[in-house]
């Protein structure tokens, strides 16, 4: 069994390979911050000290995980307070493409999305959403795949307007019409967790940051350096998250 020295120097080494990597990919004070946020963490982890630096930045291996962790919190209390509880899970895909292209993807993804929402189906039963943006690499074509995850928050009784199996198809092909492709894969599911959702959308599922390699990595930092965000929220969801919320989020935990 390990020991928990040489656990800690793996970590370190980890971590001083990912500041290898973002280096250059963000701006400079910004990186000399991560680079502070790294190195407390390392001797934090050696027992050097007790209180760190947080930097808070999502390009940072030690404060992405925390950051994922409030938005699943935010998104969790947004939930609570809708009186509707029905969810459905969309995930659409994009088009592989090179790192070129990528940042043009993700944007075209989110035209399209807006685009769908517009359809009949959607317009009757939905009143709010979540959507994340996740990329993929694909490492045997050195592509990425963006796509799309959103919870959609449906009213009760939606079942008479969207049946699943039947609109599927009808989704799908308006999702590839609007991609102007043929053949991207899209899914739409009914929702009985929406917890193991949330955590599969945040933390729970996600690859970190020590778990990717070097180019995905410099790849999904370069489409999001310019974004505001990778969660966004619409309809009911858009609303701010009042301060009751968080005690009431219990039957979601």
């Amino acid at each position: 069994m390990k020991n928990n020295i040489e656990v800690m120097e793996i970590g370190a080494e980890k971590l001083i390979k990912i500041a290898e990597n973002i280096e250059g990919e963000i701006p400079e004070k910004l990186y000399e911050q991560i680079l502070t946020c790294i190195n407390d963490e390392i001797m934090k982890q050696a027992g050097e000290i007790r209180k760190k630096f947080d930097c808070n930045s999502r390009y940072c291996p030690v404060c992405s995980d925390k950051l994922k962790k409030r938005e699943r919190e935010k998104i969790r209390k947004k939930l609570e307070e809708v009186k509707e509880k029905n969810y459905l899970l969309m995930t659409l895909n994009g088009n592989n493409v090179t790192e070129d292209k990528l940042k043009h993807e993700i944007e075209d993804n989110n035209r399209a999305f807006v685009s769908l929402m517009r359809l009949d189906l959607f317009k009757r039963t939905v009143t709010g959403y979540i959507k994340a943006v996740e990329i993929t690499y694909i490492n045997e074509k050195s592509t990425y795949l963006p796509h799309l995850h959103v919870i959609l928050v449906v009213k009760g009784g939606y079942r008479k307007h969207i049946h699943l199996n039947t609109e599927k198809e009808k989704i799908k092909k308006q999702w590839n019409k609007h991609k102007k492709s043929h053949d991207l894969f899209m899914d739409i599911q009914s929702v009985r967790d929406i917890d193991k959702v949330i955590s599969y959308l945040t933390v729970s599922q996600k690859k970190r940051y020590t778990e990717i390699g070097q180019e995905e990595l410099k790849g999904i930092i370069r489409s999001i350096r310019n974004k505001k965000r990778l969660y966004s929220y619409g309809g009911i969801l858009s609303q701010k998250v009042t301060k009751n919320a968080t005690k009431k989020c219990n039957h979601l935990k």
